[in-house]
């Protein structure tokens, strides 16, 4: 998948669209959206956030941004860069720090063109199609995670457990 998804050479070499915004998963990049205690062993890793849609405001859970202060970060609450982005708390000079098969199915479908310009196949509507029937769940864990702030900085430890986590380990070991 990756050799024909995600060209690492031309994506760490580039990483434009990381360094804009970070990419949104895939409902299906979860083994249950609909498990609470699974989506909440996730959210508590620091790496996602609850945020939304910029047409529909429907509710999706991504990456954090370096300007996400919370665990839910509505686009009203993101603290941008002063050139308006909201870089990827993932995104390192070598590229993306999750492996390729946990990443977000998001940044997976962007497919590199050349150096400078992408085709997007996984598009806003397509996202938001998939999403809103896990509006209920999203809503309990916006409600249970709205008021989580000051979130640290993610740290090899933190990706070791989203990584073990989002496959389904019921607890992290080391």
């Amino acid at each position: 998948m990756e050799r024909t998804l995600c060209r690492s050479n031309i994506c760490k070499n580039c990483g434009s669209c990381c360094k804009t915004y970070p990419c949104i998963f895939d409902p299906y990049d979860f083994l249950d959206i609909t498990n609470l205690d699974y989506m909440k062993k996730l959210l508590d890793t620091n790496i996602l956030c609850i945020s939304e849609t910029y047409e529909n405001k429907v509710l999706i859970i991504r990456p954090r941004g370096i300007g996400d202060l919370g665990t839910v970060s509505l686009h009203e609450d993101i603290k941008y860069s002063w050139n308006g982005s909201n870089s990827c708390i993932l995104h390192s000079t070598n590229g993306c720090l999750l492996p390729i098969e946990y990443r977000p199915s998001e940044g997976l479908l962007h497919i590199p063109i050349d150096r400078i310009d992408h085709q997007t196949i996984y598009k806003e509507e397509d996202i938001e199609k998939e999403y809103i029937q896990y509006k209920e769940i999203l809503l309990t864990l916006f409600k249970r995670y709205y008021t989580i702030q000051n979130l640290p900085n993610v740290e090899e430890e933190n990706i070791k457990k989203f990584t073990k986590y989002i496959i389904g380990y019921k607890k992290y070991e080391k």
